[in-house]
């Protein structure tokens, strides 16, 4: 596939002091690749750091900024519909942290051509790859992603990577409208695909990469307590996409 033009979008809450700004400044310096920083009703001076960031590459930074905390679901639906217009095929987004390196996106991005419209990583520990996961999140992500797959009748391994490219085209229905969930809205991300794509083989414009590359970075803010929620979040998608 000729001249992709991938925008990358990054979720930032608080990350004032978390933000690997290094890794993103030395990438920036060496490519050409355009990043979306969104700032998601920060308390701290994470848009100052954003701004400082995109002073440094005005060509190469776009901030948004939402006065108000949205949660990472409906931050990058803003930030959508606030790049939409800009000259992108696809639109791609990562975690903050860069849990998953930004090569890893560009690694996936090779896997685009005219009908792959859909690519997203998969957490696979495997020979010759370095995946770095707790246990325990390992498990639960296991559980959580059979779930998944039953909910949506298809044979993905892992919905919840925050390492995802999606054609404009599709990136149009899937960021239309606000999402109805916050802790699994990647799992709505498929459920709008599937409804967009509906009589259309998934194998056909979609691929799930195993990423090369993860790592399991800080303190999870899913908690015990919030684990009926996500349960309730599952059900409710489904019903309302089913």
């Amino acid at each position: 596939m000729k001249n992709k033009n991938i925008l990358i979008a990054v979720p930032c809450f608080n990350e004032e002091k978390r933000l690997p700004l290094q890794d993103f400044v030395d990438y920036i310096c060496n490519n050409e690749q355009v990043f979306c920083f969104i700032n998601d009703g920060s308390t701290d001076r994470t848009i100052d750091v954003l701004t400082q960031l995109k002073t440094k590459f005005p060509d190469k930074v776009i901030v948004v900024d939402s006065k108000i905390n949205l949660g990472k679901s409906n931050a990058l639906q803003y930030g959508y519909q606030s790049v939409k217009n800009h000259d992108f095929t696809h639109f791609a987004y990562l975690d903050a942290d860069l849990a998953t390196p930004i090569e890893e996106i560009i690694r996936m991005s090779d896997y685009l051509d005219n009908q792959v419209e859909f690519v997203f990583g998969s957490r696979v520990n495997r020979i010759g790859s370095n995946i770095k996961r707790k246990l325990y999140r390992h498990l639960i992500g296991r559980f959580f992603a059979t779930i998944n797959s039953l909910l949506l009748r298809i044979p993905v391994y892992d919905t919840q990577c925050g390492a995802k490219i999606i054609s404009k085209e599709l990136s149009e229905e899937v960021f239309v409208r606000k999402f109805d969930t916050n802790w699994v809205f990647d799992v709505e991300i498929f459920f709008r695909i599937l409804q967009f794509k509906k009589g259309s083989d998934i194998n056909i414009y979609a691929k799930e990469i195993p990423l090369e590359v993860w790592t399991d970075i800080g303190v999870s803010s899913i908690k015990p307590k919030h684990y009926f929620g996500i349960f309730t979040d599952l059900f409710k998608i489904y019903r309302i996409y089913r």
